[in-house]
């Protein structure tokens, strides 16, 4: 615990403060207290010479001059000052003035009054200031003993709240944004309370197919798959920071369709466009303990394929996983609320929420109940080397009430051959059955080892008195479902990974290099970009207690090029052999598809 100042020492320091006063009464400053005062209401003015100001007024951070509050006019000749508070006051000035006046006598606060200075010479901004810095240089003992002896409290919560820690700025006190291009463009606060980015994301696919005959027309058979050019996203985005502790986002996705015939099979001229919402959300941040909390429509937390963004996916499409469990009819995004947060040494993240169990893109559901409750913990137990050398493991589990007591599993191709909607094959499907709820878990396990990405998950679900099928149902019990891939990826070029410490998935691949070809010097000049090739196995199994949907292996190979950290062309292979459930249409699905992808 700090000693108690002496009361001279306490008595001293409120003279020096009363003979800032008169300083600052003089008419060195008499254009910005006049300014200040017509900014300031009368609550917060200073009070009377007669009471000195605290002590913590030098204390506390300086705001902006903005937000400064001006001291009232002091009489050029006189200051009165509290009896108590009667001490001789050195003289303290700035070198120039103590040598110009080494042999003037120091002049003395009476009871009644303080004589004035402007008397023997008017001082410039600059010499009081300097009167100030050689004064609490001296005596920042002092100032440290007299402040640990008060409050220091702020003034108003307002300010508490406000003022950034450490710093001593006020939140929006500089509200001058400045744009610049970070990966998309943006416009920032100098102090970085505000922020807004404004972007989006365009992919454009073409996908050919070779597809056995008994796949396409044996019993239970998926028709023909045709070849395709589609636009597989389209969104807008604006998202940022507002009053330092709160994060929004907003995107809408145009490339959506629905069949507007429901009486009839879905084809090119009875499907329609319509947007629907992905991330439209707000985040409170820096929260004690719990660190953020996020309401809105957003992704759960469960599986790291699913909450890594779909403009840094190495393959076109997620993994089967994907398509069944997690992001099957809502895109991957429900409405909810989440809290999340990592530890200090960024080694671990942990994220829980409560969803409402939609099966839709447009955030809407309707029943009493209907909840999902889930969680997501990842460990980095290696982390060198800025992330070319880690080892990321993870768990995750879901607690899930049925819609309408209804569930259905199904699984699209890895190569599709139409824009989300109704157009693309459907290979493994479970139809509707029922069930009473349901409950999933999933491992997931990543490696980074310089150009090297391994990446693994499994993901296990049950449905709890399950009946199927619909039409005429009968009691399976506790079905169990599931799906699990392994992947790698090596960089020709030397890039490895990016990796997210505060969400515990992979990002932006920014390439050593940018593509370019222009000509120069009589000759062209190129670069080359970031070259990666990559391959993944995928399973899928929807065969339980005699519910029959079918099971996939599929195989995929990938080569990416990365133009630069906005724009990159991807060709896959993907073979796929299904199993079906009535066992009629089994066979080979071959699949080339290709991809520009562009965001910002």
């Amino acid at each position: 615990m700090h000693a108690m100042p002496s009361p001279l020492r306490v008595a001293t320091l409120r003279h020096f403060i009363g003979l800032l006063a008169i300083l600052l009464g003089s008419d060195v400053f008499a254009e910005e207290r006049q300014q200040g005062n017509s900014r300031s209401s009368p609550a917060q003015q200073m009070p009377p010479p007669a009471v000195l100001p605290p002590l913590t007024t030098i204390a506390r951070p300086l705001a902006p001059a903005a937000e400064v509050r001006p001291l009232p006019p002091v009489p050029a000749a006189t200051a009165t000052v509290a009896p108590s508070a009667v001490v001789p006051i050195p003289t303290y000035a700035p070198s120039s003035v103590q040598q110009a006046s080494a042999h003037a006598p120091v002049q003395t606060a009476t009871s009644n009054s303080v004589a004035a200075t402007s008397a023997s010479k008017e001082l410039s901004r600059a010499e009081i200031e300097e009167i100030v810095r050689e004064y609490l240089a001296t005596h920042s003992d002092e100032v440290a003993q007299a402040a640990a002896s008060e409050s220091l409290a702020p003034t108003s919560a307002a300010e508490a709240l406000e003022a950034t820690p450490g710093e001593g700025k006020v939140v929006g006190s500089d509200l001058n944004f400045k744009g610049r291009w970070n990966h998309g463009l943006e416009f920032e606060t100098p102090n970085k309370d505000f922020r807004v980015h404004v972007g989006g994301r365009t992919q454009v696919d073409a996908a050919f197919f070779e597809t056995d005959t008994l796949v396409e027309s044996g019993l239970g058979g998926i028709g023909n798959i045709p070849d395709s050019v589609n636009f597989r996203r389209g969104r807008l985005r604006v998202d940022g920071t507002m009053w330092e502790v709160f994060e929004f986002a907003a995107e809408y996705d145009f490339i959506n369709q629905f069949n507007a015939d429901p009486l009839v099979p879905p084809a090119p001229n009875t499907v329609a466009p319509i947007p629907a919402m992905t991330d439209l959300w707000l985040t409170i941040k820096h929260l004690p303990v719990i660190g953020n909390v996020r309401i809105g429509n957003h992704k759960d937390p469960l599986s790291m394929e699913h909450l890594t963004s779909s403009r840094f996916l190495p393959f076109l499409e997620r993994s089967f996983n994907f398509d069944a469990f997690t992001g099957a009819f809502n895109n991957g995004f429900s409405p909810g609320i989440s809290t999340f947060h990592w530890t200090e040494d960024e080694r671990m993240t942990w994220a829980v929420g409560v969803f409402k169990n939609v099966q839709n893109p447009f955030g809407f559901a309707v029943g009493g109940g209907e909840y999902n409750a889930e969680g997501r913990v990842t460990m980095l137990p290696v982390y060198e080397g800025e992330g070319r050398y880690l080892v990321h493991i993870g768990g995750a589990a879901s607690q899930r009430d049925l819609d309408n007591q209804q569930q259905r599993f199904r699984s699209r191709g890895n190569v599709r051959n139409g824009p989300p909607g109704p157009l693309n094959a459907i290979l493994a499907d479970t139809g509707i059955m029922y069930g009473d709820e349901q409950q999933i878990v999933g491992g997931e396990v990543a490696a980074v080892w310089g150009s090297l990405t391994l990446q693994a998950e499994y993901i296990g679900t049950w449905i709890h008195d399950a009946q199927w099928p619909q039409a005429a149902p009968v009691e399976r019990g506790t079905a169990y479902f599931q799906g699990t891939y392994v992947q790698a990826f090596w960089f020709l070029t030397g890039e490895h990974e990016s990796y997210n410490r505060h969400t515990g998935v992979f990002e932006r691949v920014v390439p050593h290099e940018n593509f370019f070809l222009v000509p120069g010097c009589g000759r062209c000049l190129c670069g080359r970009g970031a070259w990666q090739i990559g391959a993944r196995y995928s399973f899928l199994d929807l065969n339980s207690m005699g519910i029959q949907g079918g099971m996939l292996h599929s195989m995929t190979w990938g080569l990416n090029w990365f133009l630069n950290p906005n724009a990159k062309l991807q060709w896959n292979y993907d073979y796929t052999f299904r199993d079906s459930a009535s066992g009629f249409s089994n066979g080979d699905i071959q699949a080339f598809g290709t991809r520009l992808a562009m965001d910002f």
